[in-house]
């Protein structure tokens, strides 16, 4: 630029304007080429930095999926075990003088009828939703599933809150009224000390009443449909999306 307008001056001086015209193109052409570079550099270190800002998430996401299924692989299993002991307890059912010690038979009971503790953090998801930051992500298929897989992962929650209080209540306004704990003291917690209620009471009742034993159906009827939930809208779709996750990084890290 100094070049030119020194060159540009010295043509005025010498009154050579075809020159100094020429120049004065040369210059203008010179600053357009300038601020054009200039505009294209940032707006290339802004898309640099966006691909790399889709990249982590991308791989923090992968990586939450892959942890999620962990997760929901352990539920799978208790939940697994609680239907065979649903099951077991139904084969009671009927016999009320199973061969079975009052201690295990309570137990029992108490594992049949507990609450499921399934919690899938999708905390980096949630965030990107939340933030906008989901934007980052340039396949707008692969953005619109992360999102519905989102969606469907706080169904299956709805559906075990649901199930949990339903238990709760069952138990409380239920067979939790007539457990007989005086029948654990001094044989399994000689510290209590409270076995000399006169109150006579028999736990193996429950397994003549009709209503408990459609409890105890439909915990087993909930562990079916908790193992089709979990597997179908939780692991299987988490696979799915880890893949196709995989390959957009591939993609990417080879555009």
């Amino acid at each position: 630029m100094s070049f030119l307008r020194r060159a540009r001056h010295d043509f005025v001086l010498k009154n050579e304007n075809r020159k100094h015209i020429v120049f004065m193109i040369a210059e203008v052409l010179l600053i357009f080429v300038g601020i054009t570079s200039a505009l294209q550099l940032e707006s290339w270190s802004e898309l640099n930095g966006q691909r790399e800002r889709e990249l982590l998430l991308l791989n923090q996401i992968k990586n939450e999926l892959t942890l999620i299924n962990l997760d929901v692989q352990d539920d799978l299993h208790l939940i697994k075990l609680r239907s065979e002991k649903s099951i077991r307890l139904y084969k009671m059912c009927g016999n009320t003088t199973p061969d079975i010690s009052e201690f295990d038979f309570m137990s029992l009971i108490q594992d049949v009828f507990e609450t499921n503790t399934f919690n899938p953090q999708y905390s980096v998801i949630d965030e990107a939703i939340n933030t906008g930051s989901l934007a980052l992500i340039q396949n707008n298929e692969l953005r619109h599933v992360l999102y519905q897989n989102n969606k469907n992962a706080e169904k299956v929650k709805q559906y075990v809150e649901k199930f949990n209080t339903y238990i709760f209540e069952f138990a409380l306004n239920h067979h939790l009224k007539y457990v007989p704990y005086r029948n654990w003291d001094n044989r399994e917690y000689n510290d209590l000390d409270i076995g000399t209620t006169k109150i006579n009471s028999n736990v193996f009742f429950l397994l003549d009443d009709l209503y408990f034993e459609n409890q105890v159906g439909m915990v087993f009827f909930y562990c079916q449909r908790f193992m089709v939930w979990y597997n179908e809208d939780i692991i299987r779709q988490n696979e799915e999306l880890i893949e196709r996750i995989t390959v957009e990084l591939n993609l990417r890290t080879v555009l």
